[in-house]
């Protein structure tokens, strides 16, 4: 029980927070670049179009790092100094700008549409 109340500590209520908020960010770009190109790619078909669209959401994932900040967050090191302490700040820092900058997009796309 000493082991499992240290693993929950180190990934704290916020610092999950921050990686639903991407998960939700990155979900809402992919939902938002999926209606926006449907209406250009009639002529592709579904399958390409799906096939486009998940190629796309695996290179989204991959360029915005969702799971290399899941794992710095994971590691608990906003308790260390230097380099990982330094990471983790970033990794809370990005995560932060992805979930709020998607949640403003997708309510400035709904009061515009």
């Amino acid at each position: 029980t000493s082991a499992r109340s240290e693993e929950e500590e180190a990934f704290n209520f916020s610092e999950r927070a921050l990686c639903l908020g991407m998960s939700v960010g990155c979900t809402w770009i992919s939902v938002y670049s999926k209606a926006r190109n449907s209406a250009s790619s009639e002529e592709y078909g579904y399958y390409v179009d799906s096939m486009i669209c998940a190629v796309g959401a695996g290179i989204l994932n991959f360029g915005i790092g969702k799971s290399m900040v899941r794992y710095i967050l994971k590691k608990d090191w906003d308790q260390s100094k230097g380099f990982k302490g330094q990471s983790s700040l970033i990794a809370s820092a990005w995560a932060s700008i992805l979930s709020f900058g998607s949640l403003a997009h997708l309510v400035n796309f709904c009061i515009t549409h």
